[in-house]
């Protein structure tokens, strides 16, 4: 985000900058650095994704923080493969379905946090083979579906705070190199060592507090999981 305050600086104060037509000349603030497009759509009522144009050729961060978008369709974000940073925050989107980022295959960072959904379904995030920061707290998510993350190879941190996931699937993180996980206030009541704490053992950062933890006997596993990580992991 912080290119997009440097650029919002930016024209406060007069400076010109890049702009391909399109959107750029009706909708967004945008900068052009280093061959990458910065495209702020910040607060501009949006209702449809299909109204933004994107350049063809150059990769792009495209900003689409507190508008009015309720859906996303695949077919709306065919045009979007050069996407490096998607930002979805503080819409109002209630579902999305399997697949509807597939052919984002550069896609490296994805908010949604602050919308509305209540499910993360498998192969929601299908197709997303380089992205490696995933934002989805604020929701109201409860169900996690088992192969909710399974295709992101590459992923190293996860927000899913501020949801109310009672538990995860067995294996959700399997394939997953997860360096930071934030769980805080969920409704979390253990985290099983089998199927999830031997999964992530590569985690330096990882928020657990404002949950339902049940202090039994169930719980030793994720105690003695903590006591043994190395120094230098913060949980």
């Amino acid at each position: 985000l912080s290119s997009f305050f440097t650029l919002a600086s930016l024209q406060d104060i007069g400076v010109p900058v890049t702009t391909t037509g399109g959107s750029c000349d009706s909708l967004c603030f945008c900068e052009e650095r280093d061959g990458v497009l910065h495209m702020n759509c910040e607060k501009r009522n949006i209702s449809r994704i299909s109204q933004i144009k994107v350049p063809s050729a150059l990769p792009f961060h495209l900003n689409l923080y507190k508008n009015d978008l309720v859906e996303l369709q695949a077919e709306d974000l065919d045009g979007f493969k050069n996407a490096i940073t998607l930002h979805l925050g503080g819409n109002s989107i209630q579902e999305l379905d399997p697949g509807v980022f597939a052919a984002l295959g550069s896609l490296k960072k994805l908010h949604i946090n602050s919308n509305f959904l209540v499910m993360l379904r498998e192969d929601t995030f299908q197709g997303l083979v380089n992205l490696e920061y995933l934002q989805a707290d604020t929701n109201f998510i409860r169900v996690v579906e088992p192969g909710a993350f399974s295709k992101l190879v590459r992923l190293k941190v996860l927000i899913i705070n501020d949801n109310a996931i009672e538990f995860l699937p067995s294996n959700i993180f399997r394939f997953v190199p997860l360096t930071h996980l934030d769980l805080r206030g969920n409704r979390l009541q253990t985290l099983p060592y089998v199927g999830f704490l031997e999964h992530i053992g590569r985690i330096m950062e990882l928020l657990l507090e404002d949950n339902n933890w049940v202090c039994d006997c169930e719980i030793l596993y994720l105690k003695i999981w903590i006591e043994n990580m190395r120094s230098q992991s913060f949980i």
